[in-house]
Order: structure tokens, then C-alpha cells, then sequence
């Protein structure tokens, strides 16, 4: 339902410390009978003392997040939602601080190139308090990397806020050109955990696992403006093996481009973050996420666009997406055609096992751009499996 947000932000209430306010009332509906419907008010004070200079950076910051529920659990199966309480009032404290530097030279390696050396450090502190009475309505892991390494939280939204005492660190060395464009980035980082039982956002424990989180690992290029690469993976030190990985290479040429990617998720990380059921897992995956895939768009002319991607698993042999769009844009409206052919479930409800279940569709969407700040044909409404974004995240 419609959220109302109040946010107030005030610079240097006090010398260099800061004041900020964020705030949200929000509604939930729903006509699942084994889910409740509830509203939700967050109050979010927190002061932040911003420090710099030319070569580094320090940041710390305090805030008081209070979350207050009411939830509508009258004749609800509390087995399918757990211990829900029909008033719950969550008061956290949150204690940040970062720092970075900055180091610069110019390289031996490339003649005529600039290399940096960005160091960073944070330690983040969030006491444990018993959340499992509280059920989550817009809150989900968020995606683990080199970047989630210095989040403050582990979630989207405030249904969950996990724990945390821990230090996070890493480093970037990028490689600029001799018109100061940065060609090459690679980070490298990991999480000390000081109180192991944080580890673990959802609170499965492993007696076999160390204070460390995996290592993050991501790597972005750009070879002359044309061909852009970008990687990523997390090696598990209590495995010895590869938990994450992913990779994208794209060539591009103005608005016209063609890229192949993959993404790699072990099982076994799957199970561990405990966002799913053995049985949800199993109408998910039966080996982890092992697929590829190809996505291109081609401007015929000034008016008509063409794009289309496909993607493929390579663990169950099947095709898993396919979507074509045609679509016509004129100064001052649009159309757009196109067709989609997804994989949705299996005969059998399990993974791999006896046929797979397609749902195809053709839309039409036609409208006038510049109403409301639009410019551009919306997306379709159910989306695809992987929408193009563009994944390369180097300076110019």
C-alpha cells in the first residue's frame, strides 16, 4: 500500500557533525490467509562527523533506528509465520565508522598510466535482539561483494536488521590513462567477525566456521571505450572453493551493444544464508545456479529500437529465457512488441525432474512520452529473469 516518508537532513548542526532524520509509515495488504496484514512506522535519528582531505577519509556515525509493528495475526496458522506478536516495538542502535586512504603514482607496468592505491577500513556495531516475531514484508538479503563488504546493513528494507560486530577491509588499485579515464579497477576485501555468531545473518550456526567471511573479489575493465569486462567472485576460506562468481564481457558501440554473461552460486551458500525451505530450495535448484547468457540491442534508425537476450542452464540442460522487443519511438510517443517465453516450474514440482513447464506471452504497449517526467516505453510488467544493466562501474 502508499508509504509516506519524512526525511530532514541538517549539515553541521554542531561543527563538522551532521543531523539526519529518515522516517516511514507504511500499509501492508494482502489476501494470503497465511500471512498478516499490518502497518509499520520506522524512526531513524543518527548524527555522522564527516572528516577529509585530498588523500583519505573518516566517517563515523551513530543512529537510534525504533520500528513499530502492528500486525493483524487473528486466525492466522502461526506455524506457517513463526511466533508473530500482534504489537512488537524493536529499538536498535547502530555504530559505524570508515576510513579510507588514497595513494597515487605512476605505474612502471604502462607507460603513460596512473596508479592508485585505495586502502579501507570500517567497523560496525548493531547488539543482537530477537527479531522473530516480526515478519518480513519488504526485506531481503542483500546482494554479498566487495561493495557489500562496507554496507551498514545486510538487508533491504527494516523488517530485519542483523546483528554486527565486525571489521571489514580491502583495497582498490585502479589504472587511469594519460587523459586521466580510468581503465582497469580491482578490489580485494574480507569481514573479521568478532563475535562469530554474527556471521551468519539468519542465525544458522557451524561449529567448523572461522571469524572470516569469504573473500570478495571484483575486477572492471574498459579497453578503448568499446569492450567492457567485469568480474567477481567469493572464495569461501572454510570451504577452499569458489561459493560465488560471476562474469560479464559487453562490446559496445554508442547505443548498440552485444554482451555475454554468467553467474555461478553453489548450493551449498544457498542453503547457508537459510532463505529458503529444503522444499522452496527444491522447486529452485538441485545444484546451485550455474547459467549463461546473451543480451544485445541495436538501434535500426533514429525511431526503431531493437533488443532480445536469451539464458541457458548448464546444470539442468535447459533453455530457462527468451525475450525479443521491437519497439518505435517518436518525439512524442511510442509502441513496443514483444515476446517472452520463460521457464516457470516443473511437472514433478522439483527441479530437473520430468518436464519443464513454459509460460509465453506477447505484449503490446503503447503510449505518450514526456507525461509525468517519462521519456522512455516502460518495461514489461513482469519483468525477465536478468534485466541488461550495465555492470561496469569505472570513472571517466
Amino acid at each position: 500500500m502508499p508509504q509516506f516518508e519524512f526525511n530532514y537532513y541538517r549539515p553541521e548542526i554542531y561543527k563538522n557533525l551532521n543531523f539526519d532524520f529518515i522516517s516511514h509509515a507504511s500499509r501492508f495488504e494482502t489476501a494470503d490467509e497465511t500471512k498478516p496484514s499490518a502497518t509499520r512506522l520506522h524512526l531513524e535519528p543518527g548524527v555522522i562527523l564527516p572528516l577529509s582531505n585530498t588523500w583519505g577519509t573518516w566517517t563515523t556515525e551513530a543512529r537510534y533506528m525504533v520500528t513499530q509493528y502492528n500486525q493483524e495475526i487473528d486466525g492466522l496458522n502461526t506455524s506457517d509465520v513463526g511466533p508473530l506478536e500482534e504489537r512488537v516495538t524493536r529499538a536498535l542502535p547502530e555504530f559505524r565508522t570508515h576510513a579510507g586512504m588514497v595513494f597515487e603514482r605512476d605505474t612502471a607496468l604502462f607507460s603513460g598510466y596512473t596508479q592508485t592505491l585505495e586502502p579501507q577500513v570500517q567497523y560496525l556495531y548493531v547488539p543482537e535482539v530477537d527479531q522473530s516475531n516480526i515478519f518480513n514484508y519488504d526485506t531481503t538479503l542483500l546482494q554479498t561483494d566487495y561493495y557489500g563488504l562496507f554496507r551498514s546493513r545486510r538487508f533491504s528494507g527494516v523488517d530485519k536488521i542483523a546483528a554486527a560486530n565486525q571489521i571489514s577491509y580491502g583495497a582498490t588499485s585502479r589504472f587511469y590513462d594519460g587523459g586521466q579515464k580510468e581503465r582497469l579497477a580491482i578490489s580485494f576485501g574480507q569481514i573479521y567477525y568478532l563475535d562469530p555468531a554474527s556471521k551468519n545473518p539468519n542465525n544458522v550456526s557451524d561449529a567448523d566456521s572461522s571469524n572470516y567471511s569469504s573473500w570478495a573479489i571484483e575486477t572492471d575493465f574498459n579497453y578503448n571505450d568499446h569492450v567492457f569486462y567485469h568480474g567477481g567472485i567469493q572464495y569461501d576460506i572454510d570451504s577452499s572453493s569458489v561459493s560465488l562468481a560471476n562474469s560479464a564481457i559487453e562490446y559496445r558501440v554508442e547505443d548498440d551493444f552485444i554482451q555475454a554473461n554468467y553467474r555461478y552460486v553453489t548450493k551449498e551458500y544457498i542453503e547457508s544464508i537459510n532463505a529458503y525451505s529444503s522444499d522452496e530450495l527444491s522447486k529452485l535448484t538441485r545444484n546451485g545456479i550455474n547459467q549463461v547468457g546473451l543480451m544485445g540491442g541495436y538501434q535500426i534508425n533514429r525511431n526503431w529500437i531493437a533488443t532480445g537476450q536469451y539464458y541457458y542452464d548448464m546444470t539442468e540442460r535447459v533453455s530457462i529465457e527468451w525475450l525479443a522487443k521491437l519497439e518505435y519511438h517518436s518525439d512524442c510517443w511510442y509502441f513496443g512488441l514483444d515476446y517472452s517465453r520463460q521457464l516457470r516450474s516443473w511437472e514433478s514440482g522439483i527441479v530437473g525432474i520430468g518436464g519443464a513447464n513454459f509460460e509465453d506471452n506477447v505484449r503490446f504497449n503503447f503510449g505518450i512520452t514526456g507525461l509525468g517526467g517519462s521519456s522512455k516505453a516502460p518495461e514489461p510488467p513482469n519483468g525477465n529473469a536478468l534485466k541488461y544493466g550495465r555492470p561496469f562501474i569505472l570513472n571517466d
